[in-house]
């Protein structure tokens, strides 16, 4: 059975829209990703995994892996239609290390994202919580912002995060030793 794209993989079948997550999952799948509607989802690249996780330490053999790295990971962004970054930073790293024009990229922000227009709960506080190794790379960063913007008097915001936070505004708690 052939569907719309010539796509015959038993993936495909059925299917409107190839999403994978994340570009390492499609290292090999250059094909499916040409003849079918696909988008590739991320939230870094391995060149910014080798150079900023906080629990690896860069090696003597981190510039060849990045370099190595950098050829193979290009090719399911460049095979697929479109590729979602989680993040600002993300997605600036997508166009400065990867080279993949920004009209391809869209940030797309996963998970609950809160609004003006939060609703109020007359009995209790609400609290949000944020669990992440990197402020930055996972979104903290935007979700302290949106705290001292927005909801500093209308929630709490707990952030589990081992790294130093500076200048937490009012409503923000921060956890480190979890």
């Amino acid at each position: 059975i052939r569907n719309h794209c010539g796509c015959d993989q038993p993936l495909a079948r059925g299917a409107d829209l190839l999403h994978v997550y994340t570009q390492n999952a499609a290292l090999l799948a250059g094909g499916p990703l040409r003849r079918f509607p696909s988008v590739i989802g991320t939230d870094t690249t391995n060149a910014e995994n080798n150079a900023t996780l906080p629990y690896r330490s860069p090696s003597w053999i981190t510039p060849l892996n990045t370099r190595i790295g950098k050829r193979m990971e290009r090719r399911p962004f460049l095979a697929g239609d479109l590729v979602v970054a989680q993040s600002d930073w993300v997605a600036r790293a997508l166009e400065r290390d990867l080279d993949i024009a920004p009209e391809r990229i869209r940030v797309v922000r996963y998970g609950v994202m809160p609004t003006p227009n939060v609703p109020t709960v007359q009995t209790d506080t609400p609290e949000l919580v944020f669990v992440g190794t990197s402020m930055a790379r996972k979104g903290g960063d935007f979700l302290v912002e949106l705290q001292r913007t927005l909801l500093a008097d209308r929630a709490i915001l707990h952030v589990v995060c081992p790294e130093p936070i500076v200048g937490l505004p009012p409503g923000v708690i921060h956890h480190r030793d979890v």
